[in-house]
């Protein structure tokens, strides 16, 4: 299912940002010069940024290339979303970049209070709903990572864990364009900011929930149970403030 996924994202990926957009990619998928790389290497190799780019970049427009990052989706094509994204991220350089910026927490949150999945209701054509609704969880796999995660303070975790619940909810009254592959990001953005969470009573549920922690890691494929037991505690912590 993942791989079919990343092959129908693949052929419709084209530039949708959230931003504006500063770089251009030289070669997409989809067009002649593309077509004559024969070798995912040689595909990695050609999409590198250049190191003066880089340099003088500002952070939210280095987001929105990374977004645009035509290899992007090759994190469906493994088992687990969070090895995937590994790997794209130790191919890329952007992304590399992209987290050792000190301003990386701030212009985060900046783009995910932008984002606003009821857009899905303007007056968009499939293929946008559907290129949008993947942008959604490439930059909802970006805000999960451990490594930012570990940056927030114990108040900016609770405001993030509200945001990533707003999202959900709000994603679910447009089900058509967001489905269980998209929304399990989210749930995975929510499990790990409840790890991260110095909450004696959320600990001791985590501990003792392996399921929980399981999912927490690879970031793929939760039980009903375990999206169940994220939104209990995510809503126990939420009601408490």
């Amino acid at each position: 299912m993942r791989k079919v996924l990343l092959l129908l994202f693949c052929f419709l990926f084209l530039k949708v940002s959230f931003a504006q957009i500063t770089y251009d990619y030289p070669i997409k998928p989809g067009s002649d010069k593309w077509k004559e790389l024969t070798t995912h290497d040689q595909k990695v190799e050609v999409l590198q940024l250049p190191v003066n780019l880089l340099n003088g970049l500002k952070t939210k427009d280095l987001l929105t290339i990374c977004l645009n990052y035509p290899l992007f989706p090759d994190m469906w094509a493994f088992n687990s979303l969070q090895n995937g994204f590994e790997n794209v991220k130790n191919n890329f350089n952007g992304l590399q970049e992209l987290f050792n910026r000190t301003d990386l927490v701030e212009v985060m949150f900046s783009h995910y209070i932008s984002l606003k999945p009821e857009q899905l209701q303007h007056n968009l054509s499939s293929l946008e709903k559907i290129k949008i609704s993947f942008k959604y969880s490439m930059f909802e796999i970006l805000l999960s990572q451990p490594e930012l995660l570990d940056r927030l303070n114990n108040q900016q975790k609770e405001t993030l864990l509200k945001l990533a619940n707003l999202q959900i909810i709000k994603k679910q009254n447009f089900k058509n364009q967001f489905s269980k592959t998209h929304l399990e990001v989210n749930y995975a953005l929510l499990g790990r900011i409840i790890e991260k969470l110095d909450n004696s009573s959320v600990k001791m549920k985590y501990n003792k929930n392996k399921n929980l922690q399981h999912f927490i890691k690879n970031a793929s494929n939760p039980s009903h149970e375990t999206v169940s037991d994220i939104n209990e505690i995510t809503q126990n912590i939420l009601n408490k403030k």
